[in-house]
């Protein structure tokens, strides 16, 4: 019984050790695809959207605009 508690405490040290190594997310701009043109509604909400999550998230939110073939180009 002594074993298992002495394995079962490495493995949780063991454990630990890897998620305090892991970067803090998101570590990377995120890109804001947004699939219709410049200028539009969808466009603007986006815009301000980015704009208020960016100082929660720590991280940039660039828009980028993919019109075309009614959203599907944006999807791919």
């Amino acid at each position: 019984m002594r074993r298992l508690g002495a394995l079962a405490s490495l493995l949780l040290v063991a454990a630990a050790a890897v998620a305090v190594a892991q970067e803090k997310y998101p570590s990377r701009p995120i890109d804001f695809i947004v699939t219709w043109g410049t200028g539009g509604g969808a466009d603007g909400m986006a815009r301000e959207i980015g704009a208020l999550a960016q100082p929660i998230l720590g991280v940039a939110l660039p828009v980028s605009n993919v019109p075309g073939a009614s959203g599907n180009t944006g999807l791919a």
